[in-house]
């Protein structure tokens, strides 16, 4: 029964967070990570979101890009494991491939994220853009078109750059 009221509760959240990042951010919105901290999405900022999964020689390859990428002022790189693994399990592959970067906690599904996202993938790696506007400004969250295959740091940084600019003219 803990688990059923559990498990309501974390759907619930997801919705609720979802419907946040549609509608703009505050600092008060957290998205839980697999470190067990939770990643504050702030107003104005990229999100890069990453699938992977350990079984996938692209997406190893594509980790040390990322890694710098989410260096980058204004850029935070999601990570999500296909696979779903929790706990211990996926603390020891996000050591083993030596990944930096924020890994969304393994039992919360992608549409915690945004709405349009799941656990469905085309190819791996497969890779996202969201853009966050500040709450003030009354614009939505958008998210791109799904880019496959290994990602660089340079590549993602003229997609972004385009992607931004394409939602500046739309505007």
């Amino acid at each position: 029964m803990k688990t059923k009221r559990f498990s309501n509760n974390l759907l619930a959240g997801a919705f609720v967070l979802a419907g946040l990042l549609l509608s703009g951010c505050d600092s008060t919105n957290k998205l839980p990570l697999a470190s067990g901290k939770s990643l504050d999405l702030q107003a104005e900022q990229t999100l890069v979101i990453n699938y992977w999964a350990d079984w996938c020689k692209p997406c190893r390859h594509e980790i040390p890009e990322l890694n710098q990428l989410d260096k980058e002022e204004g850029i935070t790189v999601i990570g999500i494991d296909f696979d779903k693994h929790q706990g211990q399990q996926l603390d020891d592959l996000i050591q083993d491939m030596n990944i930096d970067f924020a890994v969304l906690a393994g039992d919360l599904e992608p549409n915690a994220i945004h709405p349009e996202l799941s656990r469905q993938a085309k190819a791996l790696p497969m890779t996202y853009l969201l853009t966050i506007p500040a709450k003030a400004s009354g614009k939505t969250a958008r998210l791109s078109p799904v880019f496959l295959g290994p990602q660089t740091k340079d590549g993602l940084l003229k997609k972004i750059s385009t992607f931004k600019t394409a939602q500046a003219e739309k505007s």
